[in-house]
């Protein structure tokens, strides 16, 4: 935000040099953009809406220096036409989520140019001055920070002024002149014949302040904060007003503002106040946090007495509720939506201090505490999964609905997500299928290598558990050494999944709840010794994929049936080193293959680590691994 620096030092004390206002600003933690002696550009932090205004920044800077803002706004709006319903608009609030809403009805205005000093300073600050009650809007939001909007009275059809959330697809023509579309939910004014207001972004274009207006209707409301964020990116519109309020408005500055607008427009515009009114629709709660003197040395280094800790924290605009000598209860002002935690003081302690008053020091050394016994033993469940052979998979516990019931899961158990960032993570999981269903289809070239998870899984009425699984293609025989037969279920090449995952292949995933795994492996697992994970780790062996083409044949076979598919791929890989992957693509059953006979078929890679693999080695080492099963297994090459 751009702050004319003569306005500025309406509310506080500035260093002469360019170089010191820059110096004051970036203790504060406000980057300095530029700085040309009579505008100084700033980037405030989102967490600092208060400070997008004269009186906000000035009183940091107050502060930093020991003191207070040099002024306060004083005006008030007579009592003697406040009212509690109006008689010239009949308003109505469907809507959700409206705060504070606040308005005066002015008559008998004239619109004109603004003073060349109101002109002057909104152009300092990069606002285009139009007219005297449009630029008075503006500039009050300058100095207090509260969005202000003036409709002209006569343009509202039939005194009908309802706040609604939009349906899809309606539209709304703002002060630019653009018809926008807008999404569900956005919060606009409706009179009883169109939409004449975008609330907090942009004021509509059938209601605008024109050169024939006389009568006034200004608006300072407080919207809520989410949906002018939403709304904004939905539609690609930022403003000067959508701005702040996406960085929270001060609750009590509506009537603040509103006095001081409805001043200015009758000293520059003429006319007078008809009446005034103020709905708090939904009143803010008191907010306190307690300080304990003793974290000040604790959590941020620095020895501070407590007379300076009340001094800076009261310069602030906290008052103190309660002080017992150790512990000081503050109450926050309502501009400070930022301090929320008791650390939230102490780091405005030592922005005020200096950051750079807090000394190095080398945190004393502490005794590490024993780990706990659960989280041991779930290491060693680990590590006995790895040492069966298997992969780790991690996975999100968000998936689509239509995958989890896919996956076994029935529509009671599933929890589902309140506001999903997408169709794919509309529930939670319940169990952990999909997740090693995905981690296996997402490497069809390695059907050698199991994966397991340990994860949690979610299931109604809002319970969680540790589940251990385990996925594996077929014919890996992993799964069937962990898990009873009951556990394990196969999903095969005709299953929805498979489509959608693009399976060849079957496979094979077993689930068991964490303690009933132990309970079944807990004598194998109590084997591992904690000591076994050091950060050294096991010693990795692995092996070279080769720079050169290699080769694929098919073996086809026929065996005796009780002879394992793995038992012959075993074997296929003890032929030669040249085989790199041997995997079985069918298995059937015919009585023309003979008695207790079954017919096997594998894909085989051959490669070379040293040269292209030839048509001929190739040929050699099908026949070098067609004798090896012929002597172990009595398996004949298919005819």
């Amino acid at each position: 935000m751009k702050y004319p620096i003569d306005w500025l030092k309406e509310y506080t004390d500035l260093p002469d040099s360019n170089e010191g206002i820059n110096a004051f600003c970036e203790q504060l933690g406000f980057a300095v953009e530029e700085n040309d002696g009579q505008t100084i550009d700033l980037e405030i932090t989102p967490n600092r809406g208060d400070c997008l205004s004269m009186i906000g920044l000035g009183r940091d800077i107050a502060v930093l220096q020991g003191k207070t803002i040099k002024k306060e706004i004083d005006c008030r709006l007579p009592k003697k036409v406040y009212t509690k319903k109006s008689k010239f608009l009949n308003f109505q609030f469907p809507a959700q989520g409206i705060i504070r809403f606040s308005g005066a009805i002015i008559r008998g205005c004239r619109t004109a140019p603004s003073p060349t000093e109101v002109s002057r300073r909104l152009e300092l600050a990069g606002i285009r001055p139009l007219t005297n009650i449009i630029d008075i809007t503006n500039y009050v939001m300058l100095e207090l920070g509260q969005p202000l909007h003036a409709f002209d009275l006569k343009a509202i059809a039939d005194r009908q002024f309802n706040i609604v959330e939009s349906i899809e697809g309606e539209e709304v023509t703002t002060l630019d002149g653009q018809n926008r579309k807008l999404p569900t939910g956005s919060l606009i004014v409706k009179d009883s014949q169109r939409n004449i207001d975008l609330c907090g972004i942009m004021g509509g274009f059938h209601s605008e302040i024109t050169k024939g207006t006389t009568d006034i209707f200004l608006q300072a409301a407080i919207f809520p904060r989410p949906l002018i964020r939403k709304t904004c990116r939905q539609i690609n519109l930022t403003t000067e007003a959508s701005y702040r309020y996406e960085r929270e408005i001060d609750y009590n500055m509506c009537l603040p503002a509103l006095a001081l607008a409805t001043k200015m427009i009758i000293d520059l515009a003429g006319g007078e106040i008809a009446e005034w009114f103020d709905f708090e629709i939904e009143k803010e709660a008191e907010k306190t946090i307690v300080l304990n003197l003793k974290n000040i040395k604790q959590k941020i280094g620095l020895t501070v007495e407590k007379e300076k800790v009340q001094e800076i924290l009261t310069n602030f605009g906290l008052q103190v509720k309660k002080d017992n000598g150790q512990n000081i209860e503050y109450t926050i002002p309502s501009w400070r939506h930022d301090l929320v935690w008791e650390e939230d003081l102490l780091e405005e302690i030592a922005r005020i201090i200096g950051y750079e008053k807090i000394k190095p020091t080398i945190l004393p050394k502490i005794k590490v505490k024993e780990q706990v016994i659960d989280y041991q033993w779930q290491l060693a469940v680990l590590e006995f999964l790895k040492q069966q052979g298997l992969t780790e998979v991690i996975n999100y516990t968000f998936l689509s609905r239509k995958l989890a019931e896919l996956g076994g899961a029935t529509k009671e158990e599933l929890i589902a997500i309140a506001n999903p960032l997408s169709n794919e993570h509309e529930v939670m999981r319940s169990n952990l299928t999909i997740g090693l269903l995905k981690a296996l289809a997402a490497n069809p070239d390695d059907k050698a290598t199991p994966v397991f998870e340990i994860g949690k899984v979610f299931t109604q009425p809002l319970k969680e558990k540790w589940q251990v699984g385990v996925g594996q293609w077929l014919y890996t025989g992993v799964v069937q050494k962990l898990f009873p037969k009951e556990k394990i279920k196969r999903i095969d090449i005709n299953h929805p999944l498979a489509e959608i995952f693009t399976l060849r292949k079957p496979i094979e995933i077993a689930e068991m709840d964490y303690d009933e795994f132990w309970q079944r492996h807990n004598e194998e697992i109590k084997k591992i010794s904690h000591k076994e994970f050091s950060l050294a780790g096991p010693k990795i062996q692995f092996k070279s994929i080769s720079k050169f083409p290699s080769l694929r044949r098919d073996l086809a076979i026929v065996a005796t049936q009780n002879i394992q598919p793995e038992e012959i791929i075993k074997s296929i890989y003890q032929a030669d080193d040249k085989i790199f992957l041997a995997e079985l693509f069918d298995e059937y059953e015919n009585p023309q293959l003979g008695e207790n006979k079954k017919g096997l078929a594998f894909h085989i890679i051959y490669q070379d680590l040293e040269k292209t693999m030839t048509d001929e080695t190739a040929e050699k080492l099908q026949q070098k691994i067609i004798t090896c099963l012929a002597d172990k297994f009595k398996a004949k090459l298919r005819s």
